[in-house]
């Protein structure tokens, strides 16, 4: 009977976890970030939401660094999941200058290139600040939010170089700095992750364990018989 109860509690704590099995992030370094966005803008936060059960904020267009956009203006938005916004940091406010990392999906809508990191916010041209900005840990790779700004702000420098005399060229395309590197996106899981896989073995191991005991308490009883 204990066993049985020990066995259900596992159980249980093993599915209360699985929503947290789904839970990874899609990172990449501050020069995949660059790399592997096909759209890179500037602009100026005219809408910010941030409510319980969605988030989202529209960005005037004011200069395109890399990539083509038809519109003078851009909105992203997301729902809240079991993840809650993973994915999709606190919206910045509005009236602040940003800088966006962009790609298209199928359905040909624009969200940010990775996970985390891919939009700062801007002052005088520089990026200050990154909109819930993480350290990031991949393999043997760590970058600190420090070395995003650093990149980011190297970034601006060969763009606003290239374009000094030109005024915001929303619709055409610009000029970016370097070509874009082959398409290259790691997984970063989480903790999550990892107490799902030991919950797996919990159960396995607990439901040997409990065929073994019955196995022999079947023998004891033979063996009095």
């Amino acid at each position: 009977m204990k066993l049985s109860v020990v066995f259900g509690l596992l159980i249980l704590i093993f599915l209360s976890g699985c929503p947290f099995a789904w839970a990874r992030l899609l990172v990449g370094g501050p020069e995949q970030v660059i790399a592997n966005s096909t759209l890179i803008l500037t602009g100026k936060v005219t809408e910010s939401k941030d409510r319980e059960d969605e988030r989202s904020f529209t960005v005037f267009v004011d200069r395109i660094l890399k990539g083509t956009y038809p519109g003078e203006q851009i909105s992203l938005s997301a729902q809240r999941t079991l993840r809650g916004f993973m994915g999709f940091p606190a919206p910045p406010e509005t009236g602040s200058e940003v800088l966006l990392f962009l790609r298209k999906d199928d359905g040909d809508n624009y969200h940010f290139t990775y996970d985390l990191n891919c939009v700062a916010i801007l002052a005088d041209q520089k990026v200050t600040a990154l909109c819930g900005g993480r350290n990031v840990g991949l393999d043997n790779d760590r970058w600190t939010v420090d070395d995003y700004r650093q990149a980011y702000n190297d970034f601006l420098g060969v763009c606003f170089a290239r374009t000094q005399t030109q005024s915001a060229n929303v619709g055409g395309e610009t000029g970016a700095a370097g070509s874009v590197a082959p398409e290259s996106r790691p997984l970063f899981f989480s903790p999550g992750l990892l107490g799902t896989v030991l919950g797996i073995i919990l159960v396995f191991g607990l439901a040997g364990f409990v065929l073994y005991q019955r196995n022999k308490m079947r023998k004891d009883d033979e063996g009095d018989d």
